[in-house]
């Protein structure tokens, strides 16, 4: 979808927030504010590093599944707050994974969702696999969910 790919690296163990270390995304939990108020949040970019830039904290008092069901996708979750950690604001368009709201399992990105990641990164210079596109699809299950703010 865009020029940017992710690896999986060996944390330094850097605390979080240190200034002049590289910002890799790390994922964490703790308790933020409660059950069905903010889910998560992530940190962008910054123009300086920093060690909490791209790292991406899920609230632990939430009921995380997998899929459709009386809880929270964990699934689309991170795609939106991935979005955020490489750069993405939030979309108004209706659908998009960057909406300010979850409202729904998702399958996979919308239309604005891919012109925010090209807009920074660039268009992909190798076709994405079928097969990951596939597998987006299998993770997200469309249902309906009262707007909870991400």
């Amino acid at each position: 979808v865009a020029d940017i790919s992710f690896h999986e690296i060996a944390d330094a163990g850097e605390a979080f927030n240190v200034a002049g270390a590289s910002g890799d995304i790390r994922f964490g939990a703790h308790y933020i504010d409660g059950a069905s108020e903010t889910l998560a949040h992530a940190y962008y970019p910054p123009l300086i590093g920093v060690t909490a830039a791209g790292d991406i904290h899920f609230d632990t008092a939430e009921n995380w599944q997998i899929g459709s069901g009386p809880g929270f996708d964990i699934f689309t979750v991170a795609l939106h707050e991935i979005g955020h950690a490489i750069g993405l604001g939030h979309s108004e368009e209706v659908g998009a994974v960057m909406g300010a709201f979850y409202t729904k399992v998702v399958a996979g990105l919308h239309a604005d969702d891919i012109a925010g990641a090209q807009h920074i990164y660039g268009p992909a210079v190798v076709p994405v696999p079928a097969a990951f596109w596939l597998l987006l699809s299998a993770l997200g299950m469309v249902a309906g969910f009262a707007r909870v703010r991400l």
